[in-house]
C-alpha cells in the first residue's frame, strides 16, 4: 500500500504481487489491477470502471481470471 492524496491509501504499482493460492497480480500506475489504460482514450472506445471488494479485485486468482478481464473479453467478442 502507498499513501494517496485523496483516498488515504492505494495499491502500489508492481508486477507479480503475491496474491493468494499461488496466484499473482499486476498493479498499474493508477493503483488498479491489470495493465494501464491507453491515454488518451482511443476514439470510439468505451471504458467501464468497476469498484468493489476482494471479489472484484480477484483475491486468489491471476490477472486473466478476474471478473473485469472476463467482462472485457465478452464485450470485445460482442463487438
Amino acid at each position: 500500500m502507498d499513501a494517496h492524496p485523496t483516498r488515504l491509501w492505494g495499491l502500489a504499482e508492481a508486477n507479480n504481487v503475491p496474491n493468494a493460492q499461488g496466484s499473482t497480480a499486476t498493479i498499474n500506475s493508477y493503483g488498479f489491477r491489470g495493465a494501464p489504460p491507453e491515454v488518451p482514450k482511443p476514439s470510439g472506445r468505451y471504458r467501464i470502471l468497476t469498484t468493489g471488494d476482494s471479489s472484484f479485485y480477484g483475491f486468489g486468482v491471476g490477472d486473466t481470471e478476474v471478473y473485469t478481464h472476463s467482462l472485457g473479453v465478452s464485450l470485445k467478442a460482442a463487438g
